[in-house]
């Protein structure tokens, strides 16, 4: 039995190599072509549970190594979100994935900064471009993301953190403040507050406060590249996502189902309602609760 499952382990360690080679090859011209390979080849290899598992470990810890990897990644979560094996679904073990990271986050922050930054990067990649079936975001990812903008700019922020949530304000800050109005205003003020009373922030970290709350006073309208911002705040260092050259996510392709789905579960094939995904108890708690939770 415990060779059986040594096998099984590693075909979907071996799959998600295999899988993360083709994802880090694609580029803009093959996208489409190279994410249906992507979709076909683990809707058709992973035949068991434990492979689907290790498959979607291995992509997560390639996630957390190369953030441009993880952008191309959550292109493949959107296609292939409702696949399942046995009880496994794979966007449930996205979640799963995304509450441990949430858990461990500190001694992440404290072992390797750039993997802290990596993880969270994802989970707004995989917000922006992942949906339900109705076009919505998922509730707990926008949860997680609200959550992890407070994070960004506590007592534990550093130049690099506040840069962070500044590019992900301007990816998905209007997404959060359309599903949690209350908490996305509490957020507003909060980055006030480290504005007014931070007393170790560089130029760069006020610079980057100063343009959040800039880009939500002109409800996340993106800059135009000729206005006096943009050359302000790129003297001061901000980072050019700031500027909404990064896709804003009611664009995304994910809203259009003839692009947003290759593989289709029998649910959607049907006009049925959504499944219930299989979900962490405390991601249950969380989606009750609006946000994640600690152990």
């Amino acid at each position: 039995m415990n060779g059986n499952h040594t096998e099984k382990a590693s075909s979907g360690a071996e799959l998600g190599e295999n899988l993360a080679s083709l994802i880090h090859d694609l580029s803009p011209g093959q996208t489409q072509d190279t994410m249906r390979i992507l979709c076909t080849t683990i809707t058709t290899k992973c035949r068991d549970e434990d492979c689907l598992r290790d498959c979607v470990e291995v992509l997560h810890l390639k996630c957390l190594e190369n953030r441009d990897f993880g952008r191309k990644f959550a292109q493949l979560c959107a296609k292939i979100q409702g696949f399942q094996v046995g009880s496994v679904n794979f966007r449930g073990l996205i979640l799963d994935r995304f509450q441990l990271d949430f858990q461990a986050r500190g001694l992440t922050r404290d072992k390797s900064y750039a993997k802290y930054l990596n993880s969270i990067a994802l989970l707004y990649e995989v917000l922006v471009e992942m949906r339900m079936v109705n076009g919505s975001p998922v509730p707990v990812l926008v949860s997680a993301a609200s959550d992890y903008l407070f994070n960004f700019i506590d007592d534990f922020a550093t130049e690099d953190s506040i840069m962070e949530c500044c590019r992900q304000v301007q990816r998905a800050g209007e997404m959060i403040q359309k599903q949690q109005p209350e908490v996305f205003e509490k957020f507003l003020v909060a980055v006030k507050t480290k504005l007014i009373d931070g007393q170790r922030l560089t130029n760069v970290s006020r610079a980057c406060l100063v343009c959040i709350l800039d880009f939500a006073s002109r409800d996340f309208k993106p800059f135009k590249i000729n206005e006096l911002s943009v050359e302000l705040y790129s003297k001061k260092g901000v980072p050019l996502a700031a500027f909404g050259f990064c896709k804003k996510p009611e664009t995304a392709t994910v809203s259009r189902r003839s692009e947003r789905v290759i593989y289709q579960p029998p649910h959607v094939k049907h006009g049925m309602t959504e499944p219930s995904v299989p979900l962490m108890k405390d991601f249950e708690q969380a989606m009750t609760n609006n946000f994640l939770v600690d152990n």
